[in-house]
């Protein structure tokens, strides 16, 4: 049967068989699949007298293993799978990565826009993009504000401009109280 042959002999018959067939007259086929040589739960492909293993997909749809009989796992951080410097974490069947500043997503993908976000700058300053700084950005404040954030308002009192009175200090200017008899913008 199968393309097998028997040889006759004085006390019966011996048969010879084809690859992947067994039996006294290579009645059954062999099924190289079924010692379930394959591991991490993947399939077995039954072929002639051998198999092939057909590596299982992990949650995102990569092969999580590799090798004849997928034993070897596969460090799913070597397909370098997060963009833009993010640091990837292998898990058991999915990896993970870790966003360097300004960027987010799954594989660090987006770019994170700082003044888009909110209002980092504060008295009305504007934002501004500046890839050249660790921040990113830098804020032009507005007149009589100063800091990294426009959150200083500039003492325009501290150059005691009022002569004869009191500095009271405005955004972007003063007022001068004068003293008793003294008079002008400056208390001259």
């Amino acid at each position: 049967m199968h393309d097998g042959y028997c040889i006759n002999f004085i006390n019966g018959y011996r048969c010879v068989c084809q690859d992947n067939y067994v039996g006294t007259i290579c009645e059954e086929e062999l099924n190289a699949c079924e010692s379930s040589p394959c591991m991490h739960n993947s399939t077995c492909i039954n072929g002639v007298s051998r198999f092939d293993c057909s590596c299982a997909l992990g949650f995102r749809g990569f092969h999580l293993y590799s090798g004849s009989r997928c034993e070897l796992k596969i460090n799913l951080c070597s397909l370098n799978q997060c963009l833009n410097s993010g640091t990837c974490i292998d898990g058991t069947d999915q990896f993970h990565c870790i966003c360097s500043s300004w960027y987010y997503g799954s594989r660090c993908e987006n770019r994170v826009y700082p003044c888009n976000t909110s209002n980092l700058c504060v008295n009305n300053g504007t934002c501004l993009e500046n890839l050249t700084t660790t921040r990113r950005f830098t804020c032009q404040c507005s007149p009589g504000f100063t800091g990294i954030l426009c959150e200083i308002n500039i003492d325009e009192c501290s150059s005691q401009p009022c002569h004869r009175g009191q500095c009271i200090d405005k955004i972007n200017g003063y007022v001068c109280a004068c003293y008793a008899g003294n008079v002008g913008v400056q208390c001259e």
